[in-house]
């Protein structure tokens, strides 16, 4: 089964692909594709932005790239064919040469980005030169090379079969003695020391295609995010808050709580709305907003966080406004997916979350339980991030208002149910400066919720 890869936004607002590792195999080939990646940062090949979770339920961001696949333009001018694939096989040749084979390459992963250029996607099949064979990868007959199920160890050669493929795919008729026929025909040699380097396939193209150039005018504009049509609405839109009871301990699990409870209304845009109460109801309508109506009691369950120091106690209070501003200003890039500004210093922190443990720094909190899943957002335009918590157990979805501080625990408020869902993120879909909660399922569109604006 291939790994579940859309579109959307990146806590910045940067457009990015999303890739979900539905269950432990292809969570592994993430763990595997963002490691090559890392390694194979070139401008053939797609950025890796990062990697958000572990193990089940995790997700690898790659940047957007603006463009069509192959699979989508299909045959070329010769020309263009021949500029393309020898753009191609320059860039792997400079992947082999950091002993990397990409192990899958077709034509639903090779994007023609701007000004024709290809840029590669989709490593998961790949590894290290000499690593043990694999499974073989989802492509098409034409790609599946004959000799990687005879082949002890990854081999550069695998590659080059593909080049050979892609000749026939976007050539299919060329001339006799053509250059892009004889490509075709040398790449996919039965044994694999008789095929030609990449780089010597780069070169031939380059020398006996004198006009060979990148394709024109293929680029094109990716499709606006959109959320599948709304359902039905339910007799009963409050059913997805869980009342539940509990001794409280230190590091508890999310529990819906009265102490943040005042998310009763539920205004739908674009449709109506219903919440599931139980794993056979319908999944809730996908795209929801919480309003701050009047708070409904529930339950208090020992749903908190509780800050742990690994040192010295952080305060959290907020400097003034002129020295955040001037912090700002001086600091460091924060790459990582999960990021808030937990101290208070204007500055965002690097954050890790595994198995009910959230780190940033020397600063630690309990939450949740091992298989849980949290992001950090800025749900409601406050200007500040907080966590979102989701459950793929249940499918619930927590929110969290603030930052617990030694001695002060932070309740957690169940506001939607998403049957079916592995992971949740932070994205600015709507491209109004404000996050939304995504929640991914491993097969089928993706629940995007708004959250309202944090009581005062």
């Amino acid at each position: 089964m291939a790994e579940r890869t859309s579109m959307t936004t990146d806590a910045a607002g940067r457009r990015v692909m999303a890739k979900v590792g539905a269950n432990a195999e292809e969570a592994a080939r993430l763990a595997r594709e963002a490691e090559l990646l890392d390694v194979a940062r070139h401008p053939g090949v797609v950025e890796l932005v990062g990697v958000d979770g572990s193990g089940v339920g995790s997700m690898l961001l790659t940047a957007h790239v603006e463009g069509p696949t192959l699979a989508a333009v299909g045959p070329l001018p010769l020309e263009e064919a021949a500029g393309l694939l020898a753009a191609l096989a320059s860039t792997l040749a400079d992947l082999h040469e950091l002993g990397i084979v990409h192990g899958a390459v077709c034509p639903e992963h090779v994007i023609v980005g701007p000004g024709g250029r290809p840029v590669l996607c989709g490593l998961a099949y790949g590894g290290r030169v000499g690593d043990p064979v694999g499974p073989p990868p989802p492509v098409g007959r034409d790609f599946a090379d004959p000799a990687r199920a005879g082949a002890d160890a990854l081999h550069p050669a695998f590659d080059v079969f593909a080049v050979g493929a892609l000749a026939r795919f976007l050539a299919p008729d060329p001339p006799p003695g053509h250059a892009l026929a004889r490509v075709a025909e040398d790449a996919t040699a039965g044994e694999l020391h008789g095929r030609p380097p990449a780089l010597t396939i780069a070169e031939a193209l380059q020398e006996e295609v004198p006009a060979a150039r990148l394709p024109r005018g293929l680029a094109t504009t990716p499709p606006p995010l959109r959320a599948p049509a709304p359902r039905p609405e339910a007799p009963d839109p409050l059913a997805a808050l869980r009342r539940t009871s509990g001794s409280p301990r230190r590091w508890p699990r999310p529990r819906a709580s009265a102490a943040l409870a005042a998310t009763a209304a539920v205004v739908v845009v674009g449709g109506a709305v219903f919440f599931a109460s139980s794993p056979g109801s319908p999944a809730p309508a996908p795209v929801i907003e919480l309003s701050t109506g009047p708070p409904h009691e529930v339950q208090p369950g020992p749903t908190t966080t509780r800050a742990g120091l690994a040192s010295t106690s952080t305060s959290t209070s907020l400097p003034t406004t002129t020295t955040v501003a001037a912090t700002r200003r001086q600091c460091p890039v924060a790459t990582a997916v999960l990021q808030a500004d937990v101290d208070g210093d204007g500055c965002p922190d690097a954050l890790r979350y595994a198995d009910g443990l959230l780190e940033a720094g020397q600063v630690r909190w309990a939450l949740g339980q091992a298989g849980d899943q949290v992001a950090a957002g800025d749900w409601g335009c406050q200007g500040t991030r907080t966590l979102a918590l989701f459950r793929p157990s249940t499918g619930e979805v927590f929110r969290f208002e603030g930052w617990a501080t030694p001695g002060q625990d932070v309740k957690a408020t169940a506001v939607v149910r998403v049957p079916g869902g592995v992971a949740i993120r932070a994205a600015d879909v709507d491209r109004d400066g404000c996050h939304e909660a995504v929640v991914e399922r491993a097969t089928g569109a993706a629940e995007v919720i708004r959250l309202p604006r944090a009581p005062q």
